[in-house]
């Protein structure tokens, strides 16, 4: 698939998403967002009204934005703040020693950057796996 498809195909999955998601959990979504993340998506909605409609908005703009790019746009402010936190998760949950400060070349040696991340996923299945399940 080249990647215009694929932009497609990805923009197309983000209208269903938002086009299923309930207005209380768009209003969860919302409420949960940074204050920067809030003015970006009332700058994307054009919204001016402090006593106007939110996810009303939010689903105005992503139905014009179909054409004008500012489906991407909320698509990318939206998620956001969920990628920050599971990167940060998954930085916190691995160890990664290949990547650490050795005091000497043969430390430094025995570690490899793959094994870390293997021993990383594995641990990550084994934590997930009653979810699952």
């Amino acid at each position: 698939m080249n990647s215009t498809k694929a932009h497609i195909a990805a923009l197309s999955l983000l209208d269903r998403a938002l086009i299923a998601v309930t207005d209380d959990e768009l209003a969860a979504l919302l409420a949960g967002l940074p204050e920067d993340h809030t003015t970006a998506v009332k700058r994307i909605c054009d919204l001016r009204d402090e006593d106007a409609d939110l996810v009303e908005a939010v689903r105005i703009a992503a139905h014009k934005g179909r054409l004008n790019g500012d489906l991407q746009r909320l698509g990318v402010v939206l998620s956001d703040a969920c990628l920050a936190d599971c990167l940060e998760q998954l930085g916190d949950a691995a160890d990664m020693h290949s990547l650490s400060q050795w005091s000497s070349k043969l430390e430094a040696e025995q570690t490899r950057y793959k094994d870390d991340i293997d021993a990383f996923d594995e641990g990550w299945r084994l934590l997930n796996q009653p979810l699952r399940d």
